[in-house]
């Protein structure tokens, strides 16, 4: 993900930079793609689709949400993902958006099913950031995860994992 520090927002060089981004790690995961913008009004917007992002980037929907997120967006984070639970698919693809948490995931959670009963994993821990908070339901997963959301509510982005998972940022100027 890319977050601007300057209140213009996103250039279209940090688009470049995002799409390069997103096919580096495409080694990590090749079944579907996934992005949301935070734009400057505190709002997000989502795409994702169960193909490699190349195939992704080369759709009408892709170029209207770039000029988008130019035109509005403060902050764009991305997912690959590498399907392990649950069918390939655009609904289970990353991002997935409950009532006010838009959430990516990497890793294997072992008891979603007591979280929620969904067919992805990272959709069972969404629905419980939603119903229970973060930190109740961070101290019920079991497995590996690293784990980004933007809560809509209090136009917060989170970063954490644990230590089954890597997580790293870069701050630049």
């Amino acid at each position: 993900g890319i977050i601007s520090k300057i209140t213009s927002g996103l250039y279209q060089a940090d688009l470049d930079l995002f799409e390069q981004m997103l096919l580096c790690n495409s080694i990590r995961g090749q079944d579907s793609t996934g992005s949301f913008v935070i734009t400057r009004n505190t709002q997000a917007r989502i795409i994702k689709h169960d193909t490699h992002p190349m195939n992704l980037f080369s759709t009408d929907e892709w170029t209207h949400y770039n000029k988008f997120a130019v035109k509005e967006g403060r902050a764009i984070i991305g997912h690959n993902r590498a399907g392990t639970l649950g069918e390939i698919s655009n609904e289970n693809a990353h991002p997935f958006y409950e009532g006010d948490i838009i959430l990516v995931h990497n890793g294997t959670i072992h008891n979603h099913k007591k979280l929620k009963d969904t067919k992805v994993d990272s959709h069972a821990i969404c629905h419980s950031f939603t119903e229970i908070g973060y930190k109740e339901t961070l101290k019920k997963i079991f497995g590996a995860w690293a784990l980004i959301w933007y809560n809509l509510h209090e136009n917060k982005l989170y970063l954490t994992r644990n230590e089954d998972r890597p997580l790293a940022y870069i701050e630049t100027s």
